[in-house]
């Protein structure tokens, strides 16, 4: 997994992202409007990227923005990419929704796990350390 390391970074989905809508968009300032972000913001996002891969991913032609070979193999895998979190969140939505009718705990906290399920007449396990503080 050495190889991966560079698309590992923090926040390379987000840098991803903004750049795939640049791509899609024609303009980082399209883009921004497009995802709720300032026009800086998104041209720092792509930078990162950029240096993070170690190649330009466009190049300036007047005020248009074109893709370099690098860029249209990244909006290319990167469509790729958003499809297989595309269907996770579908596999994973049903699983969400079992998991609010557990109990109200689960619904007040998606990261609450029910645990282990133990049958309705388990008696449950006393700490040998209650004993000993309850005097008993």
């Amino acid at each position: 997994m050495p190889q991966l390391r560079r698309y590992l970074r923090h926040g390379t989905l987000t840098q991803i992202a903004a750049f795939e809508a640049t791509a899609r968009l024609g303009s980082c300032s399209k883009a921004a409007e497009a995802l709720h972000l300032s026009q800086p913001a998104v041209s720092a996002l792509i930078r990162k990227l950029s240096e993070a891969l170690g190649v330009a991913l466009f190049r300036q032609v007047g005020k248009k923005l074109e893709l370099t070979a690098a860029g249209h193999s990244l909006l290319e895998a990167s469509d790729g990419l958003f499809e297989v979190l595309l269907n996770l969140e579908q596999k994973l939505e049903p699983l969400r929704l079992a998991a609010s009718e557990c109990c109200p705990r689960c619904e007040a906290n998606p990261r609450h796990s029910p645990g282990p399920a133990f049958p309705a007449n388990t008696p449950p396990r006393r700490s040998p350390h209650l004993a000993t503080l309850s005097g008993s």
